[in-house]
Parts: structure tokens; C-alpha cells; sequence
């Protein structure tokens, strides 16, 4: 299926937008993307600097969205990895994830399997750091380029909801 990126971004903006509750316009959204990307599952966490955990807090699936609250420990050797652009891409996709110890650990804590394909999106806002989105796929090899430049368009409307999401939990 062929589509502009303007109408992507202006569609997956909409269906991002449609609640104030993270869950639920998680699932809109990822409704709305399965139609171009292949996708599992879609999932937002964020980096607890004071536990040196990443939190994955909300997720969706065909069934719907949720709320949730898994935690992955980093070691200061993960975490210097994890927190580098250089090391880890603000945008990266990872047809065969299984291949690393770390990205091992961390797959099978958040997803239970490393048979999986992912595109990974940090969120930043004015170059701060506000979480991250993840797309899983079922199966090795199933995300393109075209996949991930969609996928990448993602950024703004889910780094402004993480901003807005954050702020929210820390009243």
C-alpha cells in the first residue's frame, strides 16, 4: 500500500491525538500504522535515570492498548550503550535482535522471545531525551527502509505525548 508521507503524518497524527489517555491512543495509532508496517505489538517506555531501569509503560496489540509497567535493569556498561546515539541510533531497525547478549536480555524481559523484528524510535524534545517507541513484528526480516522512514514520522507527535505523559506522572 502506497501512501504520501504527508497524509501518513497527518493520519497517524490524528489517530495519535484522538485521547488523552497514553493507552488508548497507542492503540489508535497502532491500528492506524499495521496497514503499512507489519506490527505485532507497539510499545512506549521511557529511561528511569534514578533506577537506571527502562520502564515500558504502555503497549498495544489487535486486542487494544494498555497500561503496564515492565522494568529492565542496565548495568553502567548497558546504560552508557543504551543512552549513546552513537552506539545505539535514535532510529534503528533490528531484523534479527537475538544476536547481542544485551538485546537478548532486554527482548525477552519485554517481549518473551527473540524471533522478533523491531524498529526502535527515540523520542526526543529540544534534544532531551523522553522515552522511546518500539514496533515488534513477529518473525526475522519482516521491516524495509520504506518501513522505517514511516516509522520515523512517528517522532514528534509521540515525543510531545511522552513530554505531556511524563509531566503528567510527576504531579
Amino acid at each position: 500500500m502506497n501512501i504520501s508521507e504527508a497524509e501518513f503524518f497527518r493520519q497517524l497524527t490524528m489517530h495519535t491525538c484522538c485521547s488523552l489517555e497514553t493507552e488508548k491512543a497507542l492503540f489508535e495509532c497502532f491500528s492506524y500504522i499495521k496497514q503499512y508496517i507489519p506490527a505485532d505489538e507497539m510499545a512506549l517506555s521511557y529511561f528511569d535515570e534514578e533506577t537506571s531501569e527502562t520502564v515500558k509503560f504502555a503497549s498495544a496489540t489487535k486486542e487494544g492498548g494498555e497500561l503496564c509497567d515492565i522494568r529492565f535493569k542496565l548495568s553502567p556498561q548497558e546504560r552508557a550503550a543504551f543512552l549513546n546515539p552513537e552506539v545505539l541510533p535514535d532510529l534503528t531497525i533490528n531484523n534479527r535482535p537475538g544476536g547481542d547478549p544485551f538485546g537478548e536480555k532486554l527482548l525477552m524481559t519485554s517481549y518473551g522471545s527473540t524471533d522478533i523484528s523491531i524498529l526502535f524510535l527515540r523520542l526526543r524534545i529540544e534534544g532531551v531525551l523522553q522515552g522511546g517507541l518500539v514496533l515488534k513484528a513477529d518473525g526475522i526480516d519482516r521491516f524495509t527502509d520504506e518501513h522505517m522512514r514511516l516509522f520515523a514520522l512517528l517522532k514528534d507527535p509521540w515525543a510531545i505525548v511522552m513530554t505531556n505523559n511524563r509531566q503528567y506522572m510527576e504531579l
